[in-house]
């Protein structure tokens, strides 16, 4: 068996959270956007990994609108870019989190690859996924929400 583990029994393992009123819900925790990157050479995969080489990403610089601006925007044509994350979660023992786009993003036109998430600190990145006409994305901008799942028996 398994449960969603409530946000706030995960607060306080969460780091970095911006607004925990806003970012906490009844079932997720929505992630922040802290760093957006582009591919700048694709790696390559084989069956054995002997040959293996992981793409090359560039960190993009968010761009602010007016010098008085508290944060800036990154303006992303369609393509496929990395994301981080302010978040990090400490995953208890036995648990594992769903990662899915935020339905504003969605609505936004983009989307970011759902996966399962064993560990979630300042190294892990989500695939960011732009339709051809493009997006504008804020820093901090919640794109993303975790659902955290508790099995009974161990996962790992």
């Amino acid at each position: 068996m398994a449960r969603v583990v409530s946000p706030h029994e995960l607060q306080p393992h969460l780091s970095q959270l911006i607004s925990a009123k806003k970012q906490i819900g009844p079932l997720t925790i929505d992630l922040t956007v802290q760093k957006v990157f582009k591919m700048k050479k694709g790696g390559k995969v084989d069956f054995g990994g002997s040959e293996w080489e992981e793409a090359q990403w560039v960190p993009l610089p968010p761009v602010k609108l007016q010098a008085s601006d508290a944060y800036g925007w990154w303006e992303l044509a369609g393509d496929t870019y990395l994301v981080a994350f302010n978040e990090t979660l400490q995953f208890g023992e036995n648990q594992i989190g769903f990662l899915q786009p935020h339905p504003r993003l969605i609505s936004s036109g983009a989307t970011l690859i759902p996966m399962w998430v064993q560990k979630m600190d300042k190294s892990f990145r989500a695939t960011l996924l732009v339709a051809r006409n493009g997006i504008h994305i804020k820093e901090n901008a919640r794109i993303a929400q975790l659902l955290v799942v508790e099995m009974d028996n161990p996962i790992f």
